[in-house]
């Protein structure tokens, strides 16, 4: 739902002024990526250096088997830290800081995809 509202947002955009700004297309990815990691629970996405730290919301649950098969699909990327205010590590590899914003959107996508499956 969440990637059809901003693929009608974009198609507006482009009806209106013409080809999208990278700038645009950036915050545009940005508002889907949040947008998307709310629905799954998360109450930031923050960048700290070759990190995204995905933080869990404050009375949220994480679907472990849903996390177990994205540590599998995204091996020594992904990092569960259970403590007082838990979150979820993502490193990224060098070959992906190019496309960060939609390596973000793919595992939030990922994670969306594996929940849905358990």
């Amino acid at each position: 739902r969440e990637e059809r509202d901003v693929l009608d947002i974009k198609d507006e955009l482009m009806d209106r002024y013409g080809d999208i700004p990278d700038s645009v297309e950036n915050l545009i990815k940005i508002a889907y990526i949040k947008a998307l990691a709310n629905t799954l629970g998360f109450s930031s996405v923050t960048q700290k250096d070759d990190t995204i730290i995905l933080s869990i919301a404050d009375g949220k649950n994480v679907n472990l088997q849903a996390f177990g098969k994205a540590v599998g699909k995204y091996r020594r990327q992904l990092l569960f830290n259970a403590g007082a205010a838990p979150y979820i590590v993502y490193k990224i590899l060098p070959e992906q800081k190019k496309h960060l914003l939609d390596n973000i959107k793919i595992l939030l996508q990922d994670l969306k995809g594996f929940d849905v499956d358990t």
